[in-house]
């Protein structure tokens, strides 16, 4: 088991200097996926008071000309209609996209500040040497059920991304995205949680040490 979880870490840290490259994009792409959606939303509103504005129109042309004419209009109303329900619809998939893009580029920030919260605390443990190997096996133990979880996170979000040709609505997609990011930061408060816990022992068992060290000075 200790073995399987080690080779999941050399494969994480293989992958984070790649994707720690992409975090300083990560913030441009988020605001421009911002003012995209801006954009969207303003292009629905523009819509929305141009469709009302034609229904108030043809209301007005309904009262104004004859019962001959009314079928003529009543025909170029539903054209319209449909015409605008098509951008609706366009629009509509473009914010579903846009969603779906921005948990992705959630769920790989959060991946890659697990591994780096991962790796200085893995290494601060190591350099101090104040556990002993069956602690630090348990310990390893724990981090290789956080990081496993997390691959196992990221390795449904891959077969996800991949089901466009299977029967699944973006609705559907974009929920089940949803709920893959907040499974990844439930592992990354768990981790965190974890160094904390061992910062805190670390640190007691280095007060302890000193302590011990001034005791042993005194009794010479």
């Amino acid at each position: 088991m200790v073995r399987r979880y080690a080779l999941i870490f050399a494969f994480l840290c293989l992958s984070f200097s790649s994707q720690a490259a992409v975090l300083p994009i990560a913030e441009i792409i988020r605001q421009g996926v911002t003012k995209i959606i801006v954009a969207v939303d303003l292009k629905i509103q523009r819509l929305q008071n141009e469709t009302i504005w034609l229904q108030q129109a043809q209301q007005k042309l309904e009262n104004i000309l004859s019962e001959n004419q009314l079928a003529e209009i009543a025909s170029w109303g539903q054209r319209q209609k449909e015409l605008y329900g098509e951008y609706y619809e366009g629009l509509w998939k473009v914010k579903q996209a846009i969603a779906q893009v921005q948990r992705i580029k959630s769920i790989s920030r959060t991946q890659a500040e697990m591994i780096k919260a991962y790796q200085e605390s893995w290494q601060k443990l190591q350099a101090d040497g104040r556990f002993s190997l069956a602690e630090v096996q348990l310990i390893q133990s724990r981090y290789g059920e956080i990081l496993q979880a997390s691959v196992l996170h990221l390795s449904e979000l891959t077969e996800l991304l991949k089901a466009f040709s299977f029967q699944i609505s973006d609705g559907e997609r974009l929920e089940r995205i949803h709920t893959l990011d907040q499974q990844m930061n439930r592992n990354f408060k768990d981790l965190i949680s974890l160094n904390l816990q061992l910062e805190t022992i670390n640190t007691q068992r280095k007060i302890w040490a000193n302590e011990g060290r001034v005791l042993e000075g005194l009794l010479k």
